[in-house]
Order: C-alpha cells, then structure tokens, then sequence
C-alpha cells in the first residue's frame, strides 16, 4: 500500500511530464508484479539469478509498459 501511495503522489506531482490515463491500473499491475517477483528472487535457497539483473528486468518491464499506450476497454459477454 505504500508504494501505491508513494506513486500517486510522485505521478500527481509530475503529470505534465508523465501523463498516464489509466494510473490506477499501470500502479497495482506494477507493483503486483515488481512484489511477487521479488518475494520469488529472495525465496530461492540458492539464488539462480543475479539481484541486479532482475532489478534491470524489472526497470525495463515497467518504463516500457508505462510509456506504452493503453489498451482500450471492450465489453466482455456474458
């Protein structure tokens, strides 16, 4: 919850430079997977991957969806 609000404040700060039409969405997706990723890294016995090259997996992943257009919403049938 504290990165969430740590990011609304930032964006809210910076949406001149940063404009994001679906923030709410891009924060939790990000930060639910920035989370689970790294609960997963730490919980390795034997880390098969390096720290540093996750955190750059990680960076990449979410610069690139944040300045990615958003996906338009359909209307799913019942």
């Amino acid at each position: 919850q504290h990165f969430l609000d740590i990011s609304r404040v930032y964006f809210l700060r910076h949406y001149r430079e940063h404009p994001i039409e679906d923030l709410e969405v891009r924060v939790f997706i990000i930060t639910n997977s920035t989370i689970f990723t790294m609960v997963r890294l730490i919980s390795q016995d034997r880390a098969m991957l390096r720290e540093d090259a996750v955190a750059d997996g990680l960076t990449d992943m979410i610069t690139g969806y944040l300045e990615s257009r958003p996906t338009p919403v359909t209307a799913h049938a019942s």
